[in-house]
């Protein structure tokens, strides 16, 4: 498995996105861009989701059905008993979790390779009625597997009634000759040697008896009438009750054995030469299919070198036509059509199609790791780590260290957990995927480049820089060994490396190694492809940062364009509208900022349906602007009024490391109720007042809980400023302390 998606998972991750702008814009306007740049410093990154049908996801292997019952039964009088359903019977399958069946008999276990081996089959009071059973190798079937019990006390009364009927039967047989021996001596129809001969038979039958009773009695206890049919229901009476002549007779009905076994023979020998010559044309089909495929992937080849991108996806598409259940060209032709044509729902469903197919740890590992990387490009990252994880399952122990898919699985792992926050995880992924990859391929190899680009994103999130650089350059000096080969990995690291000197500042130096960046996609993937846009987005940052709007205007806009194309990369249009309504605030255009904001969060709603605090995340700007609108008509200013109330949003203050408001022992978090002569019901902004308040003395009343404290700052508060929503009823709550503490303070 090649890094199919490991080296373009990092895609979107060095993305100066919407949230970033948020936090760079100190005092580049006004003392309120000061604020807000205060207000969202700790601001997480956007984790938004594609939203298509991952609900049709089938299960990646095999689900093999069960039936556990008490066995079918011949009473004495000859009477069937059908068997019944058993609940609560703990099913053991080697090597996974045991499984309880429910109250029809049923259970079911998942079968990852296709084979399994029972282990244990358990229930109270109840044994198996072939214990054989265990520890036999099973494949999967559609057909449910029956598993056979029987209550103990019934399976040994069963065993006893039996024992009896068949001793019984075989003594009167006995009786019977005996009889006759003794007539025919009577009658002098036979000498006296042959007499003492025919009873030495008997007494040798009868020693035997024993042994055959039991083996019989056995047989039949652990027989399951409901799987034999009616026909051979009453033959196993008729031998039980020992009428052998009605059985035999019975079993005549079928016809003469010998001419039936012959007929059988030549069915067999017909049916093996059918085989023979289905065999040939199955081999000739596959010889065909494999020719097909082979000029199907050269015309792809041909077509990826010219960047013709659609023709490339074309072949690769024929290809699976060809044979949809061949997991490898499913993976290939859905990884195209995600990393080259952003195509998330065509690509998924090569996934499926894949996971429904696959035959081995193998094939599961590349499917699982594949849906990972698809999942980590449309926002689902929780989900894409959850699937790499299970990717990561199918390698035996022995291989985590020789497997040469090992480093793209680690580093595609890592990137997951980079975008969850969790760095000691995305640190140590990444390390073992550079050493693994170090070990395998050597330090010169395209892999070992991917490793280092990952563990350079670690560094990047650690604030290392030097390190962070050190990597990139690393990666670089591997990938521009075979430029054409490595145009998109190209691209990739060189977008990294512009994030990294934006990081220090050297915009200049960031601009031209996203120019790079945006070059060799442009060639790699076309002008008009979604991802192109990732470079113009990180432009339009660099050009900002520098003040040239216009510049950074174009470049957004050529972004949201291309963003707009895809389902994979609508969710960035939040991203995009959020650095518009920067630039046209920075520009002091506040009318198109405010649409700018609302279309962005027009687009959040759709992806945050569940309360989450990210779906607020264009509420302050929002705010801002219509309190910024409101003295210019009194249609912003009832926008704004009507904002107030329905979004309910008031001030917040946090603490400081070493601020005024720590020394004087205030945790936490405070609303802010009246600040000099403002309060929470005032309609004027509260940052128009901070901004009058900055550097001069200041009494402010907080209210923590429902505990309120006036506090009287000369100079520096030492916090950050930042709006939050509350609900209506909360709202009206701190309304209601805040006029309670007014009246008792007049």
């Amino acid at each position: 498995m090649k890094p199919k998606c490991g080296t373009q998972i990092f895609f979107f991750e060095k993305n100066l996105s919407m949230t970033f702008l948020f936090c760079i814009f100190a005092a580049a306007k006004s003392p309120r861009a000061s604020l807000l740049n205060k207000s969202y410093i700790v601001m997480r990154t956007i984790l938004l989701s594609i939203l298509f049908a991952l609900n049709a996801m089938v299960a990646g292997a095999q689900t093999q059905q069960g039936y556990v019952k008490t066995k079918g039964r011949l009473t004495n009088t000859g009477t069937y008993v059908k068997g019944t359903p058993l609940a609560g019977v703990t099913v053991s399958v080697r090597g996974r979790n045991a499984v309880l069946s429910k109250g029809n008999g049923t259970f079911s276990f998942v079968v990852p390779g296709g084979l399994y081996y029972l282990q244990n089959v358990q229930k109270q009071g109840y044994i198996l009625s072939d214990p054989d059973i265990l520890n036999r190798q099973y494949e999967y079937s559609k057909n449910p597997l029956v598993l056979v019990l029987e209550d103990k006390a019934q399976q040994a009364a069963d065993l006893k009634a039996v024992e009896r009927r068949i001793s019984s039967n075989l003594y009167a047989q006995l009786q019977r000759r005996s009889e006759e021996i003794e007539r025919l001596k009577e009658q002098n129809k036979i000498t006296e040697s042959r007499y003492q001969e025919l009873l030495e038979q008997l007494n040798t039958e009868q020693e035997s008896n024993e042994q055959i009773v039991k083996e019989m009695a056995n047989a039949y206890v652990r027989m399951d009438f409901d799987q034999i049919d009616a026909f051979y229901r009453q033959v196993s009476t008729y031998i039980l009750n020992g009428e052998l002549l009605c059985a035999d007779s019975m079993l005549n009905t079928k016809g003469n054995v010998s001419q039936n076994i012959n007929q059988q023979i030549k069915k067999g020998q017909e049916l093996a030469m059918a085989e023979r010559r289905i065999q040939k044309a199955k081999a000739e089909f596959e010889r065909g299919n494999d020719e097909l495929a082979q000029r199907c992937y050269s015309k792809y080849q041909i077509f990826k070198l010219q960047h013709q991108n659609d023709s490339a996806a074309f072949y690769l598409e024929e290809r699976a036509r060809i044979d949809s259940t061949r997991v490898n060209w499913l993976l290939v032709a859905g990884e195209f059509l995600i990393n080259y044509k952003a195509d998330a729902d065509g690509a998924l469903s090569y996934f499926q199609k894949a996971l429904r197919h696959a035959k081995d740890s193998i094939d599961y590992r590349m499917t699982y790791n594949n849906i990972g990387s698809l999942y980590h490009d449309c926002g689902h990252y929780a989900e894409a780590l959850e699937y790499m994880l299970k990717s990561l399952d199918y390698f035996p122990q022995e291989e985590l260290a020789k497997s040469e898919d090992i480093p793209s699985v680690y580093t595609n792992i890592s990137a997951a957990y980079k975008k969850v926050n969790d760095i000691d995880n995305a640190m140590k992924y990444s390390e073992q995927a550079l050493k693994v990859s170090l070990d395998i391929f050597g330090p010169e190899h395209a892999e070992t480049a991917n490793c280092y680009n990952s563990l350079g994103r670690c560094y990047s999130m650690k604030e290392d820089k030097e390190r962070e650089i050190d990597c990139y350059k690393k990666a670089l000096a591997i990938y521009e060994l075979a430029p054409d080969k490595y145009g998109f990995e190209l691209s990739t690291i060189y977008n990294n490396m512009g994030s990294a000197y934006s990081n220090i500042n050297d915009y200049q130096t960031a601009c031209d190694y996203y120019e790079k960046s945006l070059k060799v996609r442009i060639a790699t993937l076309g002008e008009n492809h979604p991802r192109v846009a990732d470079q113009y987005n990180n432009l339009g940052v660099m050009f900002l940062r520098m003040k040239k709007y216009d510049d950074a205007l174009k470049n957004y806009e050529k972004a949201m364009e291309l963003w707009s194309k895809s389902k994979a990369t609508r969710h960035l249009l939040v991203d995009g509208y959020g650095n518009l309504g920067i630039i046209y605030q920075q520009k002091g255009d506040m009318v198109k900022a405010l649409e700018s904001f609302e279309k962005g969060e027009e687009i959040a709603d759709e992806y945050f349906k569940l309360g989450e605090a990210d779906a607020k995340i264009f509420e302050p700007y929002i705010y801002m602007s219509l309190a910024e609108l409101a003295p210019t008509s009194e249609e912003y200013k009832q926008r704004y009024q009507h904002f107030m109330d329905d979004k309910a949003i008031v001030g917040l203050v946090f603490k400081g490391s070493a601020a005024p408001t720590t020394q004087r022992g205030m945790e936490g978090v405070y609303y802010i109720l009246k600040f000099d002569n403002w309060d929470i019901d005032s309609p004027r902004s509260f940052f128009d007042k901070e901004e009058e308040l900055t550097g001069k003395p200041k009494d402010i009343v907080f209210l923590q809980g429902d505990q309120i404290r006036e506090e009287h700052f000369d100079n520096k508060v030492g916090c950050g400023w930042r709006i939050y929503p509350v609900t209506p009823e909360q709202k009206q709550n701190i309304r209601d302390n805040y006029t309670k503490w007014k009246t008792m303070n007049k």
